[in-house]
């Protein structure tokens, strides 16, 4: 009660935390102890058993540059495989109205549609063709080595390797 005589209002909160705290007090004193409750509950549960989990198979989208890249190291490959040690892989490209032919060094490709073809001139020039795959249009030569005195590359491929993102360092830097 108040001075007034009228009812304090924190009276009621203070008697429900009290009421509350003697209840908690009566069914810890009749209620099982702790560790056998824990002990019993555990009996009743089995452990969950989680199932393997299936190892998923992400497919190919045919139509990247990677994919491309693949193919055509591949088709590289072959040809130069029937080349002697005299000569080496060269490239002229056929979409150009003026013919360029070069040594092939490497190729490269930044996903999701882009090919790069490096190499030199006949006259030592660097030389770096980046095409859409769409456009992808190449000549296979037989080349004279342009320095026959090193030891032939094979080829000078080298797969590269994905950053996460589809891109190579190979010929885009």
């Amino acid at each position: 009660m108040t001075d007034d005589g009228s009812p304090d209002p924190t009276d009621s909160v203070k008697g429900a935390a009290a009421r509350a705290a003697m209840a908690i007090e009566a069914f810890q004193a009749k209620a099982v102890p702790r560790a056998l409750w824990d002990a019993e509950i555990a009996a009743k549960f089995q452990p969950l058993v989680m199932p393997p989990i299936p190892e998923f198979h992400i497919p190919v989208d045919g139509n990247l540059a990677s994919e491309f890249y693949n193919r055509l190291t591949d088709w590289i490959q072959r040809f130069d495989a029937g080349l002697d040690n005299e000569h080496e892989v060269g490239v002229r490209l056929v979409t150009f109205g003026q013919a360029l032919t070069f040594h092939l060094d490497h190729l490269g490709y930044w996903n999701p549609s882009l090919i790069s073809f490096c190499g030199t001139t006949e006259q030592g020039d660097p030389v770096e063709l980046i095409q859409h795959v769409s456009q992808i249009s190449i000549l296979l030569l037989k080349m004279k080595r342009a320095d026959p005195s090193k030891p032939k590359k094979p080829i000078g491929f080298c797969m590269p390797e994905e950053d996460g993102a589809g891109q190579t360092g190979q010929a885009l830097p």
